[in-house]
Formats: structure tokens, C-alpha cells, sequence
């Protein structure tokens, strides 16, 4: 009840109090934010939008319709260049293994077998100067020297 009262006394007299004069327009700050931060704010928001209207929305449809027509391009340049390439390398590998299964397979089996024999008979010779005799060592580390010296003086 007490707050009701309270509530009905200040509701009948704030119709006769006045706020002094200074606080009427709120000691002027409505009007100081609306000039020194509404305006602004909406004038650069203005600019930001023309300049959104007329540069990046430009620039985002027209970046996937020059992408579109590079990928057009890049496909045409595969299917009538790398495709053919690479259909041609194809069939003169065919072709070279071919010719090497008919004819090359018979000199690289000789080459094989040159190269086995070869290495057949540099091991026979490599065994025998192995005797286990000192001085034969000590001769072919003469004769070893004698031709190392002779390379050198021909070298000079």
C-alpha cells in the first residue's frame, strides 16, 4: 500500500515539476552524438556502399565469368593439344617396344652375356697373381709403381 501511494504521489506531481533548463536538452548531447557520430557514420556508410555497388560487386561477377572462360579455354587446349600428345607418345612407345621385343632383344642378351664373360676372366686373372709368396707381392708393387711413375712423367 505504501508503494502504491509513493507511486500515485509522484505520478500526480510530476505533471507540476519542471526540470531546470540545462537538463531539458540533456546538457545538448542528443544533439553533439547526432553531429559528431550519426553523420558521420551514415555518410561513410553511404560512401562504403557506392564504392561496394561499383567495385566489388563488379569485381565478384566478373572474377567467375573470366574463370568460366579460362576453364573453357584450358579444356579446348587439353583436348586438341596434351590429349593428342600424350594419344602420340603412347603410340610410339608401342611402337619402340615393338621393334626393341623383335630386334633389340637379341643384342642386349649378347651384351649381357659379353659383359659376363668379360667379368668371368678378370676374376680368373685377378686369382692368379694371389700366390701368397712375399716377394711376388713386393715385385708386383714394383712393376705397380714403375707404371704410376711412368704415367706421371708422360703426364708432365
Amino acid at each position: 500500500a505504501l508503494a502504491a501511494a509513493a507511486v500515485a504521489l509522484t505520478w500526480r506531481c510530476a505533471a507540476r515539476i519542471r526540470s531546470p533548463r540545462p537538463f531539458a536538452g540533456w546538457l545538448g548531447l542528443e544533439r553533439a552524438a547526432h553531429a559528431v557520430v550519426i553523420v558521420p557514420v551514415l555518410g561513410l556508410a553511404a560512401v562504403l556502399t557506392r564504392f561496394d555497388d561499383t567495385v566489388l560487386d563488379r569485381a565478384v561477377t566478373a572474377v567467375p565469368r573470366a574463370l568460366h572462360r579460362l576453364a573453357r579455354a584450358l579444356a579446348l587446349a587439353d583436348d586438341r593439344g596434351l590429349d593428342r600428345a600424350v594419344t602420340g607418345v603412347a603410340a610410339a612407345t608401342r611402337a619402340a617396344a615393338s621393334l626393341l621385343d623383335r630386334r633389340g632383344e637379341l643384342s642386349v642378351d649378347g651384351l649381357v652375356r659379353g659383359v659376363a664373360s668379360g667379368s668371368r676372366a678378370l676374376g680368373r686373372a685377378a686369382r692368379r697373381p694371389q700366390t701368397g709368396l712375399l716377394h711376388q707381392y713386393y715385385a708386383q708393387a714394383a712393376v705397380g709403381l714403375a707404371i704410376l711413375a711412368l704415367i706421371v712423367i708422360v703426364m708432365r
